[in-house]
Parts: C-alpha cells; sequence; structure tokens
C-alpha cells in the first residue's frame, strides 16, 4: 500500500471515530461487526438500522480514499446540524 493510501487509511479511521462518538455508535457498527445491528446496539429505529446496513455495505467495498470522502461529508453535515 502506498504512502497516500497510508494517510487516507489513517484520516479515514479519525473521522470514522469523531463520526461513531457523535452519533453514540461503535465504531464497528459502520463494519458491520454484528449481522444485526438492531440487537448489537438496541437500535430502536428500523430505518436507522437499514441505514448502518447501507453504509457498512458501502465502506467495506469503497477504496481508502472514497471513504475518507465519505467520513469527512458525514463529519460537516454532522456539524452542521449542531451550529
Amino acid at each position: 500500500m502506498s504512502q497516500g493510501s497510508d494517510g487516507a487509511e489513517a484520516e479515514f479511521r479519525g473521522r470514522l471515530a469523531r463520526i461513531s462518538e457523535a452519533l453514540g455508535l461503535s465504531v464497528s457498527t459502520f463494519f458491520g461487526a454484528s449481522s444485526d445491528p438492531t440487537t448489537a446496539h438496541d437500535l430502536e429505529d428500523e430505518a436507522e438500522a437499514y441505514l448502518l446496513r447501507l453504509v457498512a455495505s458501502y465502506l467495506r467495498e469503497a477504496e481508502p480514499e472514497a471513504r475518507c470522502r465519505f467520513a469527512a461529508s458525514v463529519e460537516a453535515l454532522l456539524q452542521a446540524d449542531s451550529q
């Protein structure tokens, strides 16, 4: 893996950690650590559980740079929403 990919991966991990903290979820939620996030995290909203599964699926397949851009976009949305 190249130096650039390593940097993007590290940036992605940091952003994902901040996003998971803001949402009150474990980072593993986004990687499908459990086959059923509603059981693992007591998610009551079925739409939220579906969205988390969708994001987890995307994150498993995306290139490091794409994951980094995605995390930055979600982080920006969270920051805008909190202001």
